[in-house]
């Protein structure tokens, strides 16, 4: 009954379900539509970016500057982060997320999502437990406490390029979340499409191909017109 305490048991089958679908989900964008970043960190689910060409647009020279004095703490745990760990670099940042930082996306954040006006940072500051903030030697106060020894930062999100390798070599200094996974080709997706329903017995298809194969037939079995020979 509604109103009624739950029996533990009851409440952790019911977590179990919440966290089986939690990890079900998950949302893909491409980069010209990064609201599915804010959005999937707002529903804490994971995403993607799955882009079919390159980004027409680079990161502008004076960002790196402004967010270095803006956010020394972050900037410089993101320089120093190890790839092999899979956790965001500034690599990414400078490849395809530093729009993310932008002003365009703050007050959007937190009056429609109820989030943060920034990304990374307060996932970055709540995930490490015992750091030092506002250490001298950080060269400056930000907004994000300063130099911070040991930071955790969240995982790189997956980047896939439509791309192959053999036209558009990965250069060094792209972040190791990009994927080159060869040319999306319409073909490719009607053939899989077909093959899906092959397999799934699609019954809107199997009745469109029984009427042609009986129209087939019918043209076979009519009787040929007999020609007589004029003298």
């Amino acid at each position: 009954l509604h109103g009624l305490p739950q029996h533990p048991q009851q409440q952790q089958h019911e977590q179990d379900q919440q966290q089986q679908q939690q990890q079900q989900r998950l949302i893909i964008f491409n980069l010209f539509a990064l609201e599915g970043y804010h959005m999937a960190e707002a529903l804490a689910v994971p995403c993607m970016v799955a882009q079919p060409y390159l980004i027409p647009y680079s990161m502008p020279s004076g960002f790196e500057r402004r967010f270095l004095g803006a956010l020394p703490g972050l900037y410089q745990a993101l320089r120093e982060a190890d790839e092999r760990t899979r956790c965001v670099t500034w690599k990414d940042v400078s490849h395809w997320m530093w729009p993310l930082f932008t002003e365009r996306w703050g007050a959007w954040r937190q009056e429609v999502l109820g989030l943060e006006p920034l990304p990374i940072l307060t996932a970055w500051q709540q995930a490490w437990q015992g750091c030092t903030h506002g250490d001298s030697r950080s060269g400056g106060g930000g907004s994000d406490g300063g130099r911070s020894e040991g930071p955790r930062l969240p995982a790189a999100v997956p980047v896939l390029y439509g791309l192959s390798p053999c036209v558009v070599p990965a250069p060094g200094y792209w972040p190791p979340s990009i994927r080159l996974t060869g040319h999306w080709l319409v073909r490719d997706m009607h053939r899989d499409v077909v093959w899906q329903q092959q397999q799934h017995g699609d019954p809107q298809q199997q009745q469109q191909q029984q009427q042609q194969r009986g129209a087939i037939q019918q043209q076979q079995q009519r009787p040929q017109q007999q020609y007589c020979e004029l003298p």
